[in-house]
């Protein structure tokens, strides 16, 4: 995948989420900025394509 510029996102999520979050970037090594980025970017796909 082609590398995008970035830019810095602070949130709060549940102490379940992260703790999901969290196993799952030390199961695949895959670091948790990459995965949450993954996700929104799919949510957010959905969310267009339904409207």
């Amino acid at each position: 995948m082609k590398k995008l510029p970035q830019v810095t996102l602070n949130t709060r999520v549940s102490l379940q989420t992260w703790t999901a979050l969290n196993e799952l970037s030390e199961q695949t090594g895959e670091s948790k900025a990459s995965i949450v980025d993954a996700a929104l970017r799919e949510y957010l796909e959905k969310r267009k394509d339904s409207k």
